[in-house]
């Protein structure tokens, strides 16, 4: 693995967390350009750093393991499609 997969999907992470989608934007047009072993990694890497953060964040707020069960709930019945269009067409 190079490092420069860790280092996008730890960017990615943190630009979303940051609120700065023009970056993660950036960060999503260059991982297409990777090759499939790569992005497989990426995700992969990108999987652990959000469930890290989500235990960690459980771990130090009480109550936060139940309001993360709620929103999971909660987005079984979200239209992403619909809300990622508009959110990235505003950007345009």
């Amino acid at each position: 693995m190079t490092d420069m997969i860790p280092a996008m999907a730890s960017h990615l992470f943190y630009s979303i967390i940051q609120n700065d989608p023009d970056e993660a934007a950036k960060i999503a047009h260059a991982l297409g350009e990777k090759n499939p072993d790569e992005i497989t990694q990426f995700l992969w890497i990108l999987s652990a750093l959000i469930a890290g953060y989500v235990r960690l964040f459980e771990k130090i707020n009480p109550g936060q393991k139940n309001k993360n069960q709620i929103f999971c709930q909660m987005l079984k019945d979200f239209p992403v499609g619909k809300y990622t269009r508009e959110h990235v067409s505003y950007r345009r």
